[in-house]
């Protein structure tokens, strides 16, 4: 599937009726007038594909490109989400294996106005980060206790230092001099954790991940090299009524 998305905030304060046709490609008609205070356009596009035990699927999103930057000037950096997976799912077996990439641009949901920007009050509409990759792998298992799975999982992720709650940069040419990813040190984590599920009965679960993080310049501080253990849990119960 294909689709596209638009924030539309009018100058002259009612909406424009163009944006009612269900027919109608934004992608043609947003550059043409009347001009107003913002028309931020958004493509993406998904893929989901099984064949026999593998399960594929990804999704893409694309806010802006310079396709033709003007002499002289370097090009601008674009700004882009990207989400791959793949899924080993054996027939008859007790476990399952997968495989996660994900990249979020360094100026990805950030917009020189505040109105058209993927936030609201400093927390993301969609993903809450930017400027980042990240690879995790696992597999699932099955145990033969009741409402039981066990996840170890390993990953690692690149961040740089660009973040949705920053402002836009306001020298024009300085933003793009700037790279499509990882702004300033790159932060690096290797994670290695088991995460897992228990839920013996509807109305009760506990949910767990729990392992070490090894983060290579910490806090975007060349050098700066810290192992920590983390680990979150949920517990969980439903309340049913006739």
């Amino acid at each position: 599937s294909v689709g596209e998305s638009i924030v539309y905030a009018s100058s002259h304060g009612g909406p424009e009726l163009r944006y009612l046709n269900p027919a109608q490609l934004f992608f043609f008609e947003v550059e043409n007038p009347p001009a107003d205070v913002t028309e931020n356009l958004m493509l993406s596009a998904q893929a989901w594909v099984r064949r026999g035990p593998f399960v594929l699927h990804g999704e893409f999103m694309l806010d802006d490109i310079d396709v033709n930057p003007d002499s002289g000037v370097p090009r601008a950096p674009t700004r882009y989400g990207l989400d791959m997976a793949a899924r080993w799912v054996p027939r008859d077996a007790p476990f399952t294996l997968s495989a996660r990439y994900r990249q979020v641009s360094s100026f990805a949901y950030r917009t020189f106005t505040i109105v058209d920007q993927g936030t609201y009050l400093q927390r993301g509409l969609g993903d809450n980060f930017a400027d980042y990759d990240r690879l995790t792998v696992s597999g699932e298992f099955f145990p033969p206790l009741r409402g039981l799975s066990l996840v170890p999982t390993a990953l690692i992720q690149r961040q740089g230092g660009g973040s949705i709650r920053d402002s836009f940069p306001r020298d024009y040419l300085q933003f793009r001099d700037r790279p499509s990813l990882f702004l300033g040190v790159r932060e690096t984590t290797y994670r290695v954790a088991l995460r897992g599920s228990y839920q013996p009965v509807r109305q009760l679960w506990l949910r767990w991940d729990v392992g070490p993080n090894v983060v290579n310049n910490k806090g975007h501080v060349t050098g700066v090299r810290k192992t920590e253990f983390e680990g979150t849990a949920e517990i969980g119960v439903r309340l049913e009524l006739p």
